[in-house]
């Protein structure tokens, strides 16, 4: 069995990712964290370590979000911390097209 390539590795996750309508200040804004979450969760290493990945609410927020996050311990006494932030812009300027704004269009499959 050929293993993937690391393009085939990172669209695997990239595209199922960049095609959720989750735009920010709504409460699909969610739908993103939940991808992330799942992600994480689904990797062998946080199926051994449950209690090293989670998400840690936003009180108050009216939306119900929160920050996810997930911590991979190595040997060694340095730490590195990962940072990733998402917004999703409104998709009003598509007008009639607005339906195709989450979709991957064909020229962008090969």
């Amino acid at each position: 069995m050929m293993s993937k390539t690391i393009r085939e590795s990172i669209e695997e996750i990239f595209y199922p990712y960049v095609a959720l309508n989750s735009e920010s200040g709504t409460a699909a804004e969610n739908l993103a964290a939940r991808f992330a979450r799942a992600y994480f969760a689904g990797l062998p290493y946080f199926q051994s370590h449950p209690d090293l990945c989670g998400t840690y609410p936003a009180p108050g927020d009216a939306f119900g979000r929160g920050v996810e996050w997930a911590l991979l311990k190595g040997s060694g006494a340095a730490t590195v911390v990962l940072i990733h932030h998402f917004d999703v812009v409104g998709t009003e300027d598509y007008g009639p097209l607005r339906p195709l704004a989450f979709q991957r269009s064909v020229q962008e499959k090969s």
